[in-house]
């Protein structure tokens, strides 16, 4: 076995002993240890690679400025601060029981209200005007169900590594209208669903007034803007329809603005 080293193009060639003694080692840029199989041509040969090229301090300095420059930017609150975060985003929401629905596209807004309990963990509550329901198909007509609510999620946020942080929560909802907008043979009719009753057979409509939701989602943070990807899951009903009851479930896109206020 042979120990190999490039220098200004050339291929030189010493024993283990007599390059350990050389005091050029920092020029080398490439040291190999190779095994010849047959007869070697010119600069061709088969060998195991060892990088030794130093590392420049201005290179090492740069790279640890990038990496602390991107630490800074989803830094957290010291433990005991108060944040609001104002919101703004948009809601892909459906409901369960009808066999043909489409998802209704809403909007949202609002602001969140958060504490920073330990150094990794936070409590918050937020105030979210949401519109929700969905489009739904039957074998005699199409309709919309237009369910507005001022959402109240309660979340605890694990702050888990690069700006990332895990939610998950509970949110109670209040409704704030109800509308119903029905295409039959042509024809577009509109009606306020919170006057609608169910008959006596179980027929009609019936939207709760109050309902309970089990949020779960991600966050990423960077330079205080806060992207918030949310699943609403329904755990009580959010309607009766034909004697069959009807949950949400809602996709939910926000962007905020963290501020901290203490």
């Amino acid at each position: 076995m042979s120990i190999f080293y490039h220098k200004r193009g050339k291929v030189s060639k010493f024993s283990g002993t007599k390059l350990a003694k050389k005091s050029q080692l920092h020029k080398i840029l490439r040291i190999k240890v190779c095994k010849t199989f047959g007869r070697m041509r010119k600069n061709m040969y088969f060998c195991t690679k060892f990088y030794t090229k130093p590392i420049k301090m201005k290179k090492f300095l740069a790279i640890a400025g990038i990496v602390l420059s991107s630490i800074s930017g989803f830094a957290q609150n010291e433990v005991g601060t108060l944040t609001v975060t104002p919101k703004i985003g948009i809601n892909a929401a459906n409901m369960t029981t009808f066999e043909k629905s489409d998802y209704r596209i809403g909007f949202t807004a609002g602001a969140e209200l958060g504490y920073q309990a330990i150094t990794d963990f936070t409590v918050s509550i937020a105030a979210l005007y949401s519109q929700q329901g969905t489009n739904a198909h039957t074998e005699w007509s199409d309709g919309t169900i237009k369910l507005d609510y001022l959402n109240l999620p309660i979340m605890a946020n694990y702050y888990w590594d690069y700006g990332i942080t895990l939610k998950v929560g509970l949110q109670p909802s209040i409704n704030l209208s109800a509308k119903g907008t029905v295409n039959y043979n042509g024809q577009k009719q509109e009606c306020d669903l919170d006057d609608a009753v169910i008959d006596e057979w179980g027929n009609g409509i019936l939207v709760k007034p109050v309902l309970v939701s089990l949020p779960v989602g991600i966050a990423y943070e960077k330079n205080n803007f806060v992207f918030d990807l949310r699943y609403n899951i329904g755990l009580t009903e959010a309607l009766k329809f034909n004697n069959k009851r009807a949950t949400n479930f809602v996709f939910q896109f926000t962007l905020g603005y963290k501020l901290p206020i203490k």
